[in-house]
């Protein structure tokens, strides 16, 4: 436990909502928040409740802002892929994990040519995984001549 905190703000950390921002790997955020709960004057109770409710409201658009950054690469819908790249997503699906991710790219559903299809498998970060599975397509995509854009496949 750390001495410089208080209870209030040890409270606060260990919120759902803080919690959440720590899976997101914003540890950053987390640190240079408590830095500021250190820092910040003693207050009377009334201005505490509108201090606490004004942090609740930065954690919680923080929390929502890395959640919308991580999404930034277009995505596709499992049904929307042409059936050849169905099948290659249900070899793939065995070995997948909750971080692993594929991207696709096609400009026919029916010329095989025309298909680019990569996973990024073993992976230990989701967006790690989305990175790479995005680099392999725009890759492949640029051997194929495929026009169409990479997006990640999403069930």
């Amino acid at each position: 436990m750390n001495p410089a905190l208080s209870p209030t703000e040890l409270y606060l950390l260990r919120s759902p909502l803080a919690k959440a921002c720590l899976e997101s790997s914003k540890l950053r955020i987390i640190t240079s928040l408590k830095g500021c709960f250190t820092a910040a004057p003693k207050a009377n109770p009334a201005m505490k409740t509108t201090t606490t409710r004004r942090l609740w409201i930065s954690l919680g658009s923080l929390c929502l802002a890395s959640a919308a950054w991580s999404q930034a690469y277009p995505t596709v819908a499992l049904r929307e892929l042409p059936d050849a790249i169905r099948l290659q997503w249900r070899q793939a699906q065995p070995d997948m994990n909750s971080n692993s991710r594929c991207a696709a790219a096609f400009d026919s559903h029916t010329d095989h040519e025309r298909m680019a299809f990569t996973c990024s498998i073993y992976i230990k970060l989701g967006a790690e995984g989305a990175r790479r599975a995005m680099r392999y397509c725009e890759e492949e995509r640029d051997k194929r001549r495929i026009h169409a854009p990479c997006r990640i496949v999403q069930e």
